[in-house]
């Protein structure tokens, strides 16, 4: 497959929509007469005639202009590429998506697609699939972990891919996280002997609160990443970012339809493999 390099544009599409809110940086204020460094704008969808010559009407998010009493497309304010972006932030409801801009480069020798951080030009990882590359990036932009919003983003996935019901199935997301903090300690040659007999320390023991306890897994997660020199925001997004292309749904569903009916363990392996 011929390596090629994806500029930012098609990642910008998908944030710069109706709604969304952009804060203006300070190195694109000094180049721009129209806004000012911080000034927060908002799109809006406005239709807009092309230039074609049968005067077809397309709609693209556009902001007020003051000056000229007109509302300037995206294409216009920063080129028909998006390269004129620079150092502007866009903002969610809630908070801003401070941990990019994440890029997919796929003008390298290693792998076809690469994604870094334009802010510390580190590489975040690399991907066989374009698709795979680009929702990594987006979902890395979208996502704060200090914000919680991570969460928010695994809720409307397991909404997606299963439906509200699987969603609040609470059995059922005990059992899958019980599997994964097994195959965790699995891939860490941690020995079935030794999971057995920490089975029966643990049910000896009183029952725990669940927040406390979530809290403490939380908590030894991350102690755990530190000794083995992983980093738990990138895997976290990077697993999201597998989980959330189409095929792969599907066959977590395909998985899903299998299971046994009132059993904890999940579907056939072989499905997802």
């Amino acid at each position: 497959m011929q390596a090629k390099f994806i500029t930012v544009k098609s990642m910008l599409e998908k944030l710069l929509v109706d709604g969304a809110v952009i804060r203006i940086g300070k190195q694109y204020a000094e180049t721009s007469t129209q806004f000012e460094e911080g000034q927060l704008i908002t799109l809006k969808s406005i239709p807009f005639e092309l230039d074609d010559g049968f005067g077809a009407v397309q709609n693209s998010p556009a902001v007020w202009n003051e000056t000229t009493k007109e509302w300037d497309s995206i294409y216009h304010i920063w080129d028909n590429d998006l390269s004129l972006w620079a150092d502007n932030s866009i903002l969610d409801t809630t908070t801003e998506r401070s941990k990019g801009p994440f890029v997919v480069d796929t003008n390298t020798p290693e792998l076809p697609y690469r994604v870094y951080s334009e802010s510390s030009q580190g590489n975040i990882g690399f991907f066989l699939s374009e698709s795979d590359a680009e929702l990594y990036a987006m979902s890395a932009n979208r996502v704060d972990w200090d914000k919680n919003t991570f969460q928010v983003a695994v809720q409307e996935w397991v909404i997606k891919a299963f439906g509200q019901l699987h969603n609040n199935d609470k059995a059922s997301r005990i059992h899958r996280a019980v599997e994964e903090l097994l195959e965790l300690a699995q891939s860490l040659n941690c020995t079935k002997e030794e999971v057995l007999q920490l089975v029966d320390y643990v049910f000896s023991r009183p029952v725990g609160e669940p927040k406390q306890e979530l809290g403490g897994v939380m908590l030894t997660a991350a102690a755990l990443a530190n000794a083995f020199g992983m980093d738990m925001y990138e895997c976290a997004l990077t697993e999201l970012a597998r989980v959330n292309v189409p095929e792969i749904i599907e066959k977590i569903r395909r998985k899903e339809a299998s299971k046994p009916k009132f059993s904890a363990l999940p579907g056939s392996a072989e499905i997802i493999a």
